[in-house]
């Protein structure tokens, strides 16, 4: 609280108020993410009120649910409410790790949760794919079953061909993600007994796009002025910067972006550690230049945070970047006037392996580096490599005309 506050009486006032503790770790929080002290005082002096009001409702702490944090908001009217919207929620988790609060899960909620969890620890999967399939499995259960109670053994092959159908129409270019996510939580229901028959092979598989369309790559005059197009001399043309020379260097993706950490950088060996899917590690080479850039972020804008992943928020909080690198490439794009027909970070491990292929490299090399876990997904590539497949092309009986 000393850290926030210099005046004693106000520290004195807020740590006896009926939230006393409670806001004492919150202010504790506040500090250690970045908050400056007016954003810190504001959220204090909304949770210090929202005590008293409990007070005076005469609300013990352990009766306290979301229901009341709801209520008081529209106790303060929508102007004055709004700064609860902000501030409650970091109290109410304040309460759910003491133990005082169970969080409010309906039971598609709580049935996703433990569907994620056993994706991360008997699985090993991202953060970015675990969120993807609880995504898919919620839409599943919302199309299914509604908002009312019900039992998973009444889940039919039916359900399953219609919710894919469905989604093939509305997402025709992510659809095996669908497809993916289905097959592992009808795998998961019948892991832990929650139904007796196996659903997953009912789930129907769509045509797989991979190989129809060629790989979109940019150009390495794209690259540069992507590159160039950061202003180094701000907090983050810096960051975006040293992401964008790890997506063009190195051909991370951009959930290995995110979830790179400080001790994964090995400063005397030269060395990064990539945190791949399904848990994979790998090492790689730190180029110079990804180097230099990394070490100009972190000496310049990097926040001491009890996340220690690299990559951060500008704003406070300060933690880790969460799906954001696609935004990034995409601003990045637009700053550089680049016309591409996918926006996404992942064509830059196109241009990548592009390079390579003509440059004479095989495909086993591609694979190695952009860390391929199929010859599959190399096999897109054979697509693109024109002058290679031309000796195999048969002659034309008669000529051309």
């Amino acid at each position: 609280m000393e850290r926030l506050f210099r005046d004693s009486k106000t520290i004195q006032r807020y740590r006896s108020s009926p939230l006393g503790p409670y806001i004492e770790r919150l202010a504790d929080q506040l500090h250690e993410q970045g908050y400056c002290r007016d954003q810190a005082l504001r959220h204090l002096l909304t949770v210090e009120e929202f005590g008293r009001w409990l007070q005076r409702s005469r609300i013990p702490l352990h009766d306290v649910t979301f229901a009341h944090a709801r209520g008081y908001v529209r106790f303060r009217g929508r102007r004055k409410g709004f700064g609860a919207l902000l501030a409650l929620p970091r109290l109410l988790e304040v309460f759910t790790q003491e133990g005082l609060i169970s969080p409010s899960r309906s039971q598609a909620e709580l049935l996703a949760h433990n569907f994620g969890k056993y994706l991360h620890e008997e699985r090993g999967l991202a953060r970015r794919t675990i969120n993807n399939r609880k995504t898919v499995v919620m839409s599943f259960l919302a199309q299914r079953f509604g908002k009312r109670s019900f039992q998973l053994f009444g889940i039919k092959s039916a359900d399953l061909i219609a919710f894919v159908q469905k989604e093939a129409i509305r997402r025709r270019n992510s659809i095996k993600t669908v497809e993916t996510a289905l097959r592992s939580f009808m795998r998961y229901l019948l892991f832990t007994g929650l139904v007796t028959q196996d659903l997953s092979i009912a789930v129907p598989s769509a045509l797989n796009r991979r190989y129809t369309n060629i790989p979109r790559h940019l150009t390495a005059d794209q690259v540069g002025r992507v590159l160039a197009s950061c202003e180094r001399q701000t907090q983050t043309g810096r960051r975006d910067y040293a992401i964008l020379l790890l997506l063009a260097r190195l051909g991370l993706r951009a959930g290995g972006v995110e979830a790179i950490k400080i001790d994964d950088i090995d400063w005397t060996a030269g060395t990064l550690t990539v945190h791949g899917k399904g848990g994979k590690v790998r090492q790689m080479p730190l180029l110079h230049d990804v180097g230099k850039a990394i070490s100009e972020y972190l000496r310049k804008d990097w926040r001491a945070s009890s996340d220690r992943r690299v990559f951060q928020r500008i704003a406070a909080p300060h933690q880790g970047l969460n799906r954001t690198v696609g935004s990034i490439v995409r601003f990045a794009l637009d700053r550089a006037s680049v016309e591409s027909t996918t926006r996404g970070s992942h064509q830059f491990r196109h241009t990548i392996g592009h390079q390579m292929l003509a440059k004479g490299a095989s495909l086993a090399e591609i694979g190695e580096v952009l860390r391929h876990e199929s010859p599959d997904t190399t096999f897109i590539y054979t697509k693109i490599d024109l002058g290679a497949l031309r000796p195999l092309a048969r002659h034309w009986p008669g000529g051309a005309r």
